[in-house]
């Protein structure tokens, strides 16, 4: 029920939200940043919450420097926990090597990974900067 009221809103919201855009970056960097800070914190309250932002600030500006796609290492890092729980079903169940290339889904799901990641290095014309 409360999709219906808030999808209307946020249609209607949104053409003026993207007029944020038109700021200049360091009018909104300072609440970004303490809002940031804030909520990193509320885990446990303590340093290590401050750690590991520090920790993901160095890793995100060497990311940048090194021209890495940020957006794809934040979804995997989301997505492996869902992989670990995945793989600790595969591993107790007791299934083999042999389930994996034998059986067609994973089959054809490990085929078309392997594919997907040989013809990304090798034969992607596309540069992109990942600023």
């Amino acid at each position: 029920m409360e999709l219906l009221l808030i999808l209307p809103i946020s249609y209607g919201f949104i053409k003026y939200a993207v007029y944020i855009t038109n700021l200049p970056f360091k009018y909104y960097f300072w609440p970004i940043l303490a809002s940031l800070v804030w909520a990193s914190t509320q885990y446990t309250g303590m340093i290590d919450d401050y750690a590991m932002l520090a920790i993901c600030c160095v890793v995100g500006m060497a990311m940048k420097y090194l021209k890495f796609s940020r957006v794809s290492f934040l979804i995997g890092f989301i997505l492996s926990a869902r992989l670990e729980s995945s793989w600790v079903q595969f591993d107790t169940f007791g299934y083999g090597w042999q389930d994996l290339l034998l059986k067609p889904m994973p089959a054809v799901f490990i085929t078309l990974a392997i594919a997907a990641a040989i013809w990304g290095m090798f034969f992607n014309k596309a540069r992109i900067d990942f600023v």
